[in-house]
C-alpha cells in the first residue's frame, strides 16, 4: 500500500511543496533583510518564460550575511503576489528565512517598513484605482463606479507611495467630492 502511495505523493509535493515551504517559513522563520547584488539570465525556460537567478545577499539577524539567490520561477514571494516583481539591484528588502538553513528564505510582501513591499502593493493599488478610473471617466454618471473610485483613491492616498502621484490625486479626490 504505501509503495502506491509513494508515487502519488511525490505528484503532490512537486504542486504544493513551493507553497507549503513558503507557508512554513513564514509561519516559523526569522526575519531578515536582503539585497540584490546580480541578476543573471539562464538558458532554462519554463512555461516559455526565461528563467532568471536572482542573487542575493541575506543578513540574519546575528549579523552573519549568507550568500543565496532565487529564480523568477520559484516562490520566493510570500504572502503571493499577482506581480511578482523582482527587487532591483541594490534594493533591499524583508525577508523570513529557517535558522540553520539560511538559504531557505522567501521575500515578504506584506512588511510596511519595507521599501521594496510598500512598492509592490503601492503598484497593485495603482493598477486597481487606473482600471477604477477608466470606468468612472468612461460614465460619470454611474454612481458605482464614481463611489468605486473614490475609496481605491483614498486608500491610495493612505498608504506609504509615491508623494508625487499622491498629490495628482488628491486634487483628483476633490474634484469627486463635488
Amino acid at each position: 500500500m504505501l509503495a502506491l502511495l509513494l508515487p502519488v505523493w511525490g505528484v503532490i509535493n512537486l504542486i504544493y511543496g513551493g507553497d507549503w515551504n513558503a507557508e512554513y517559513v513564514y509561519n516559523h522563520g526569522v526575519k531578515g533583510t536582503g539585497v540584490i547584488v546580480e541578476v543573471e539570465q539562464t538558458n532554462n525556460y519554463v512555461n516559455h518564460v526565461q528563467v532568471v537567478n536572482y542573487h542575493c545577499l541575506i543578513k540574519t539577524k546575528e549579523g552573519k550575511t549568507v550568500k543565496t539567490y532565487f529564480e523568477n520561477s520559484g516562490d520566493a514571494f510570500y504572502p503571493a503576489n499577482d506581480l511578482e516583481i523582482p527587487p532591483l539591484v541594490g534594493e533591499s528588502f524583508s525577508v523570513k528565512y529557517i535558522e540553520g538553513d539560511e538559504e531557505n528564505f522567501i521575500i515578504l510582501t506584506n512588511d510596511r517598513k519595507s521599501g521594496f513591499s510598500n512598492k509592490l502593493n503601492c503598484t497593485k493599488l495603482l493598477q486597481e484605482m487606473v482600471s477604477a478610473q477608466a470606468k468612472y471617466n468612461f460614465d460619470k454618471t454611474n454612481a458605482g463606479t464614481k463611489r468605486a473610485f473614490k475609496h481605491l483613491v483614498e486608500k491610495f492616498l493612505q498608504a506609504p507611495c509615491d508623494t508625487n502621484l499622491q498629490n495628482v490625486y488628491r486634487m483628483q479626490l476633490e474634484e469627486l467630492k463635488e
